[in-house]
Formats: C-alpha cells, sequence, structure tokens
C-alpha cells in the first residue's frame, strides 16, 4: 500500500519503477520503519545513513523555500540491470 505518492512499473513483471513523493506527506517513525529503514541502515551503515539524512535535510530546506506549494518530486527511477536499454525509462 503507498500512503505517500504513487508508484508506477512498466508492467506486471516490474522490468522498471518509479516512485514519485507528495510534497505533503508526513513520514512518521513507525510508517518509516515498515517502509524498511532499519533494514536500510543495517545494510548501508551508521555512517552513509547519517550522510543520507544530511542531504535529506538540505533539499527539504531548499523544497520549502523554492516550492511551498503541493507538488510531486520523482523519488525512485530504477530498471533491472537486465532489462536496461530496453526503453522502459521512456515508458515510464
Amino acid at each position: 500500500m503507498i500512503n505517500h505518492g504513487e508508484l508506477y512499473a512498466t508492467s506486471e513483471k516490474f522490468e522498471g519503477i518509479a516512485g514519485w513523493h507528495y510534497s505533503n506527506a508526513n513520514l512518521s517513525v513507525v510508517s518509516l520503519i515498515k517502509a524498511g529503514v532499519l533494514k536500510l541502515l543495517r545494510i548501508a551503515g551508521y555512517k552513509l545513513m547519517k550522510q543520507i539524512i544530511q542531504i535529506d535535510n538540505y533539499c527539504e530546506s531548499r523544497r520549502k523555500q523554492y516550492a511551498p506549494e503541493f507538488y510531486m518530486h520523482l523519488n525512485t527511477l530504477a530498471v533491472d540491470p537486465n532489462e536496461q536499454g530496453k526503453g522502459h525509462t521512456s515508458t515510464l
């Protein structure tokens, strides 16, 4: 279930996906845990997660300054490595 944006896929095989995030979505600690942030922390490590948080905080301050109204931004764009070069990104 997507609560904070929209997710699109090229087909039911998920060769590629695009995730759009709503600007007015408030992510709670519980929703982040459900989304897998603890697993990401375990895989990426504390130092990388700290850098990601710093970058996210900077981006958030710019969004508030330059885009105060509702908008959507592209959060994730990914294509299966075996499917790259086949036009899936263009489809998305």
